[in-house]
């Protein structure tokens, strides 16, 4: 009996959650979003990420999409592929030159946040988070 209990129990915890991330400040550009999601800071942001996807902007200024995750400590980073390469451009120094943000939307200051900087809560039940696009230059 203690056992079909505990099955019970895991089986609930481990179900996902619905996260909404709104995506805002794209300035009414055209081309993609790319997020990548992480939950270890030893892979944040450009390590193996735990679910990754994509959003047309449409030449909207605020998108969103919804994913699903389990319960946990995530940070999320994304950029805006105005171009549809694929990829951030960077110019020859690293500095993005596409838009880019991260959850929590850190202060950028030299290169990335942390992890700690970006992590968010997702609870068992409906989340949702606000990631605001900038450019540097």
């Amino acid at each position: 009996m203690k056992l079909l209990f505990l099955s019970i129990l895991l089986s609930f915890s481990a179900a996902a959650a619905p996260v909404t991330i709104n995506f805002s400040q794209t300035m009414g550009k055209s081309g993609k979003i790319f997020f990548a999601i992480f939950d270890s800071s030893s892979q944040f942001p450009k390590g193996k990420a735990v679910k990754t996807g994509s959003v047309a902007t449409l030449g909207q200024r605020n998108v969103s999409t919804v994913v699903d995750l389990p319960p946990g400590e995530y940070a999320i980073s994304v950029f805006l592929d105005e171009n549809n390469n694929e990829r951030l451009d960077q110019n020859a120094i690293g500095i993005p030159r596409e838009r880019f943000g991260f959850s929590n939307n850190p202060r950028i200051l030299t290169g990335a946040p942390s992890y700690r900087d970006c992590a968010l809560r997702v609870l068992d039940q409906d989340n949702e988070t606000e990631i605001r696009l900038i450019k540097l230059f």
